[in-house]
């Protein structure tokens, strides 16, 4: 049974990567020459793409060992896990030229800031995918669920979370399922015996009913029962348990 010690594990090594790589960042982006963008931003273009394959293949290479540990602990039969494939370099490349935007606006801090969250973002997507893609290909067809980090998580976060452990193919999960926001904590958690399945600190059933609540309100005051507006009742309905809560003055 994967339990809250083993999802800390994976976030603490994933968090690891993380950080250091956004230390990178922070040391390369000091050394800029500010007072030319240009050749900034032609910097990061060229730096960005390679820091993120760097980390991102140390978390993908993390998360297949977390991977295997588990299902050793759960399935009798062998099983070696594969890694993801990296984020396309053009993509990542797209990001840094569109943080760099910031800097002919004179807004460094806002251009490190998008830069360490896209970073951030991609380190873990690997770790995330790569547990993913060896849940979808393991024959023992465990499913997985979205488990977020800590007490309070997003609105959005906390919608797919509240599915709980249905997600099995990559195909079926659909692509909100894959989908994650910059400093999004929540990790992909497979289990091979969902009768037993418990994560401390993570409980499906009150997601759910959250989500339902603002559903039958938005539905009740003739809003469309679509997932924006349902995200945005929620919000306002629970300020206090979401992160991105609304409180009446906003």
């Amino acid at each position: 049974m994967t339990t809250r010690q083993d999802v800390d594990r994976l976030s603490a090594a994933t968090s690891r990567l993380t950080s250091s790589a956004q230390a990178d960042l922070a040391i390369l982006f000091g050394g800029l020459d500010l007072t030319r963008p240009e050749a900034a931003r032609d910097e990061l273009i060229e730096f960005l793409p390679r820091l993120t394959a760097l980390y991102g293949e140390a978390a993908a290479a993390a998360a297949a060992d977390w991977f295997e540990g588990l299902r050793a602990a759960a399935v009798d039969t062998p099983y070696e896990a594969v890694l993801a494939d990296p984020v396309d370099d053009t993509q990542v490349a797209q990001t840094a030229r569109y943080a760099a935007g910031h800097l002919f606006a004179g807004a460094p801090d806002q251009a490190l800031a998008v830069l360490s969250g896209a970073t951030q973002r991609y380190v873990t997507y690997m770790a995330r995918a790569t547990v993913a893609r060896n849940a979808a290909h393991d024959p023992a067809r465990p499913r997985w669920a979205r488990v977020p980090q800590g007490p309070r998580t997003c609105a959005f976060c906390t919608m797919l979370a509240a599915r709980g452990f249905v997600y099995h193919s990559e195909d079926k999960a659909g692509g909100d399922a894959h989908r994650f926001h910059d400093d999004c904590h929540c990790q992909i958690v497979p289990e091979w015996d969902r009768s037993r399945a418990h994560i401390d600190g993570y409980d499906p059933d009150a997601m759910h009913a959250m989500y339902e609540q603002a559903r039958q309100a938005a539905v009740a005051d003739g809003e469309p029962a679509d997932a924006e507006h349902i995200l945005a009742r929620m919000r306002r309905m629970h300020p206090q348990a979401l992160t991105d809560g609304a409180t009446p003055h906003e």
